[in-house]
């Protein structure tokens, strides 16, 4: 059940030209809440809005960065699991590094 998941889960996140709606919604809901993100991080520099909406701002701020943290390590152990992508930046790495 636990690779069901994991197949699932690299499906949604990674695999996402197959057309599926999920695929889109969730890309959809990452962009959106990249533009959400943006738009906060550039309104808290107004000092007005940042004075009246600042708790706003700051809620916005963390529950993005724990969605993108969630994403991130989900994405990265799932391409751990997978042979192919991990030697693929393993040369990757191999040929940035000094």
């Amino acid at each position: 059940m636990l690779e069901r998941l994991k197949i699932r889960v690299y499906d949604i996140l990674v695999e996402t030209d197959d057309g599926e709606l999920i695929d889109r919604v969730v890309a959809v809901i990452l962009m959106l809440l990249i533009l959400v993100n943006t738009a906060a991080v550039v309104l808290e520099t107004v000092d007005d809005l940042n004075a009246r909406f600042g708790s706003i701002f700051y809620a916005i701020e963390i529950v993005s960065i724990t969605i993108f943290s969630i994403e991130y390590f989900c994405d990265c152990g799932l391409r751990r699991s997978t042979r192919a992508t991990r030697s693929r930046f393993g040369a990757e790495f191999a040929t940035l590094s000094p």
